[in-house]
């Protein structure tokens, strides 16, 4: 009896040290699944997949999407757990701006795609690829043109053998990708939206693996949710957005004459989209000749890349006799929050001589349905970059040349905005530092019925 009590006893110890063995060995595999699956099979952030660092003061959260283009696109990137997106991991912003933590590149919500490459670490360290030379950061510099905008680099962990940092896979496990994610370039960006309270914009990948990777769509969007941390980003001490206005010097020249003339005034986003405003202009110093008032249709827009207001003139300067002079203007605008601006406008009043510009038609009589061929001819302006049309068929049409058929009789005219200067230059297709004049063509076109023409 008392062997087969010992040997139960050490049946019931060898059992017990089995159990245990068995949930030892469930343990570690289920660390290592979670460490090898949230990293994506590349190495992972370490331990549970924790992203947000000591010091955290705001965390991101909701999906970017790198959409499949060819061999590109890895579907979604979720930036916390909080809002979905498999392992334990969150992206913050800290109190200076600089992003640490981990996103996590899941598989596609539907299954579909290319696969998910794991781990995103926005705060790795260099060398980086190119500039800037630093990682991932928002910028809250109160004032600063860039404020709320993302740059530096990200980088993805797959791309090494081990761990975020140190030596790479081959080249061809990697599909030829360093990892690096631009979050700004001279053609994209990332930039927090006030009005609708998250990033917004693209990063780029390079073509081989992420492609372009968005910040928001119609049902996505990586963001902020925190009160005091959006109210961080959207009080921007006067940065938060701001803009720049170019109001090029209109050259008028006598004895010429024209009513509702359209002058452009150039208005640069340098932040956060908002409406901005003319709220008022300057007597005009000399109103027996020229009147400028603000276009009653074009008196705001919002600003993107940028946008385009109108100041409206009449002028007669056939009866003009003084000498050349310069008329100044002062223009204000306003946006909301913000100290109204204001711009001086020039309007340069010029004697006219055989040497001024010019436009015409060729040919000046012609049958309705054939091509007319307006031609500006600068004269001795200095550097015209941008000749911009006005008339029947030519409203916003640019070039020293623009032809088009007429479908009606009668006299048909045009006028062209010749821009110029020295300093004058195109930049993203509107000129900047340049004079403008406004050149009313002759002589008049005239369009005639076949009969008509015929009959002449």
């Amino acid at each position: 009896m008392s062997f087969i009590r010992q040997n139960k006893k050490i049946a019931f110890l060898s059992l017990g040290i089995f159990v245990l063995f068995i949930f030892a060995s469930i343990f570690v595999v289920n660390q290592t699944e979670k460490v090898s699956g949230a990293t994506g099979g590349g190495g992972g952030a370490g331990g549970d997949g924790i992203g947000g660092g000591a010091g955290a003061v705001c965390p991101l959260s909701g999906w970017a999407w790198s959409g499949y283009t060819g061999n590109s696109g890895t579907g979604w990137m979720s930036f916390n757990s909080s809002t979905g997106g498999g392992a334990s991991h969150r992206v913050e912003m800290q109190s200076n701006g600089n992003l640490t933590g981990y996103a996590w590149s899941s598989p596609g919500k539907d299954g579909g795609g290319n696969d998910s490459i794991g781990w995103i670490n926005f705060d790795p360290v260099g060398p980086f690829p190119a500039g800037p030379n630093y990682s991932a950061q928002v910028n809250l510099t109160s004032g600063s043109s860039d404020f709320g905008k993302i740059t530096g680099w990200a980088r993805a962990c797959a791309v090494f053998a081990s761990g975020c940092s140190g030596t790479l896979k081959p080249s061809l496990e990697r599909g030829g990708w360093d990892g690096w994610i631009s979050m700004n370039g001279s053609n994209y960006g990332i930039q927090w939206n006030s009005n609708t309270q998250r990033f917004e914009g693209y990063a780029w990948g390079s073509s081989q693996v992420i492609g372009w990777l968005s910040f928001a769509g119609s049902n996505y969007a990586v963001t902020i949710t925190d009160s005091a941390c959006q109210a961080i980003l959207n009080n921007s001490g006067g940065g938060g957005f701001d803009y720049g206005v170019d109001i090029p010097i209109l050259t008028l020249f006598v004895p010429e004459f024209s009513n509702n003339l359209k002058h452009p005034v150039f208005i640069s986003s340098v932040g956060q989209p908002q409406q901005v405003r003319m709220v008022s202009i300057s007597d005009d110093p000399l109103s027996n000749f020229v009147k400028v008032k603000i276009g009653d249709d074009n008196n705001n827009c919002v600003p993107d890349s940028g946008c385009e207001l109108k100041l409206e003139i009449d002028y007669d300067l056939r009866n003009y006799q003084n000498s050349e002079q310069d008329l100044n203007y002062s223009v204000t605008f306003e946006s909301d929050g913000l100290s109204d601006k204001i711009e001086p406008f020039i309007i340069r009043i010029k004697i006219i001589d055989p040497g001024e510009a010019s436009c015409s038609p060729d040919p000046q009589w012609a049958v309705v349905g054939q091509e007319i061929t307006w031609t500006a001819d600068p004269g001795d302006l200095n550097n015209p970059v941008l000749y911009r049309w006005f008339g029947e068929n030519l409203n916003g049409r640019t070039g020293k040349e623009v032809s088009t058929p007429y479908s009606t009789v009668g006299v048909k005219t045009a006028n062209v905005d010749i821009y110029y200067g020295e300093s004058c230059q195109l930049v993203d297709g509107d000129p900047v530092g340049c004079e403008n004049t406004n050149k009313v063509c002759s002589p008049n076109l005239q369009v005639f019925s076949e009969f008509e023409f015929e009959h002449l």
